[in-house]
């Protein structure tokens, strides 16, 4: 079955100015009949019309804005250093947090042109990996650092940059990190192998994703599924299979470190609340808040999980040709 493109032009009547839209590709396929009283072959259009908007390319604010880009990054710095200068303590905190997450959507924004950016990975999807690391690194960024001006502030302190950190939380940070790193290492071996029986798994691939199989085939890595734009990265890819035969699936892996991040995450975010608001700041041995060492295994079950499960060829791989 062959497949013709035909560019459907953008006209108006005259006297109407043009106005731009996307560029819209249709795809006519056509079959090959069978002439039973003639016998011969001829070329007919089942009727199969498929309008593709092509995405456009994401002009990001680096480029076309790189000094407001700039200027709006060092601005967020000092209104975050300001807010947790001079706001009432926890408040402060709140309003620290709170800047340092618009600083990551505007970084996202500016590198990528999409505003979630800084969870979106080497494959154009939104990576569950990045989205925990960046939940422990504001969380714990921002707590340090309240801390850290709230006891110089008060100038009762001899040493206000003394705050403990417990190996709970450096476990913590440590398990996190692992994931991050060891997510696109067990993914290089699966970047190396051809899926067996290709061509029928690309094509169910492609209709669930509501894609052409050229494109799904273009753009996978290896066994591993990819989309061919930034634009079309959403936050359901934290939640799928990873490869061609299991991207249209749930990941319950994923879906289990999902929720027990977000738990973990608001129960220390409630106790670094408390300390800061309600704590005696100017002890010597302050200390941030200590994960519970139910709470610090729970996490790290959760993440022994998502990795072992991506250690796992969910996609038969063809073997290679022997010579």
């Amino acid at each position: 079955m062959a497949a013709q493109e035909q560019a459907v032009p953008n006209t108006a009547p005259p006297g109407i100015p043009l106005s731009p839209r996307p560029e819209v590709k249709v795809t006519v396929e056509r079959g090959e009949a069978q002439s039973e009283t003639q016998g011969e072959t001829q070329s007919s259009v089942q009727g199969l019309v498929h309008a593709e908007p092509i995405p456009p390319d994401l002009p990001t604010m680096a480029e076309t804005a790189p000094a407001a880009t700039a200027a709006v990054l060092i601005l967020l710095t000092v209104g975050i250093a300001l807010a947790g200068w001079y706001l009432p303590a926890g408040t402060n905190w709140l309003a620290v947090l709170a800047l340092i997450a618009v600083f990551f959507l505007i970084t996202g924004k500016a590198i990528t042109g999409r505003t979630l950016g800084i969870l979106i990975n080497e494959r154009k999807l939104m990576s569950l990996s990045r989205f925990q690391l960046v939940v422990w690194t504001g969380l714990i960024v921002s707590g340090f650092f309240v801390l850290a001006l709230e006891r110089i502030h008060s100038g009762a302190v001899a040493q206000p940059l003394a705050i403990g950190i417990d190996w709970q939380i450096w476990a913590l940070l440590g398990i996190s990190t692992a994931s991050f790193v060891g997510t696109p290492l067990l993914n290089t071996n699966k970047k190396s192998k051809e899926p067996e029986r290709k061509t029928e798994l690309v094509e169910r691939t492609a209709r669930r994703f509501k894609e052409r199989p050229a494109e799904v085939d273009r753009n996978r890595e290896g066994i591993l599924y990819g989309n061919s734009s930034i634009a079309f990265a959403r936050i359901t890819d934290m939640f799928q299979g990873d490869e061609l035969a299991n991207a249209q699936l749930v990941d319950v892996a994923k879906l289990q470190l999902f929720f027990f991040t977000v738990i973990v995450a608001i129960a220390y975010g409630t106790q670094l609340f408390q300390l800061i608001a309600y704590g005696d700041l100017d002890l010597p041995g302050i200390r941030l808040p200590v994960l519970q060492d139910g709470l610090l295994a729970l996490m790290g079950v959760s993440h022994a999980g998502y990795l072992g499960a991506k250690g796992i060829d969910q996609t038969p791989a063809a073997h290679p040709a022997s010579h």
